[in-house]
């Protein structure tokens, strides 16, 4: 069929070629192939994509907001967590020079105690001020650390006096 309409073609080329169609033929064989289709603004491709642009733009920043809510929550419990320990800490370092205190002989011991406390208070100064700007658990443990060693200073101070305020019992010689 194809070979048939070819030769007439060629046959018939100079009958065929002084005529033009007009230019709403064409018109209207566009639109017999393809027929009017109402597009609906939901089949646009841009409109999904800016959806779906406006959609991420969302999911981030709500993620983003909740991780920041769930870091101030972590450090808010964290602090608190910490005043509950430095109340404690503080008033067993408290009962440890009261009864330091006590002991007559504590003038002899006061010039060493003194000075491993003060580098210990400074260091336990700056943590909490490191606290305060940045919570975190390893400040934390860093400051219960340094109450730890101030207590076990205190408990072998208080051990080398009460060995010392004992009186000596030597066996007596039969």
């Amino acid at each position: 069929m194809k070979d048939k309409l070819k030769d007439f073609i060629d046959q018939n080329r100079s009958q065929l070629d002084h005529r033009q169609p007009s230019d709403g033929l064409w018109i209207k064989i566009e639109a017999a192939l393809w027929p009017a289709q109402s597009r609906s603004l939901w089949h646009s491709v841009n409109i999904w994509r800016a959806a779906a642009i406006f959609l991420f733009g969302v999911s981030s920043f709500l993620f983003i907001d909740r991780m920041n809510l769930e870091a101030d929550a972590s450090q808010t419990g964290i602090q608190n967590e910490y005043a509950d320990l430095e109340v404690f800490y503080k008033d067993q370092i408290s009962q440890k020079r009261a009864l330091l205190a006590s002991f007559d002989e504590t003038h002899r011991f006061e010039n060493e105690l003194t000075d491993d406390f003060v580098k210990l208070e400074a260091m336990h100064q700056v943590l909490t001020e490191q606290m305060q700007r940045e919570p975190s658990e390893k400040l934390r443990d860093a400051l219960i650390l340094n109450f730890l060693v101030r207590i076990n200073l205190l408990n072998q101070q208080l051990n080398q006096l009460e060995l010392m305020s004992k009186p000596n019992k030597e066996p007596t010689s039969i």
